[in-house]
């Protein structure tokens, strides 16, 4: 399940309201009925952006090559 920019953004969002990446996870889940592997994903891209680590969105423009 890749994130798009927007579901990577409101991720961060949440963090700054103080949300905890099992929080958000379990949040996002209930809302939007996934699969539990789905709801790790959003888990790791959450603490990734806590970490200060890069996170590509599916809709991000590609790396140049080369």
């Amino acid at each position: 399940m890749p994130l798009s920019r927007a579901e990577i953004n409101e991720i961060q969002e949440r963090l700054e309201e103080g949300m905890s990446p099992q929080e958000i996870a379990d949040s996002i889940g209930r809302m939007a009925d996934l699969e539990h592997a789905d709801i790790l994903i959003i888990r790791s891209v959450a603490n990734d952006l806590l970490r200060g680590e890069p996170v590509r969105a599916s809709d991000d423009e590609p790396a140049p090559s080369g």
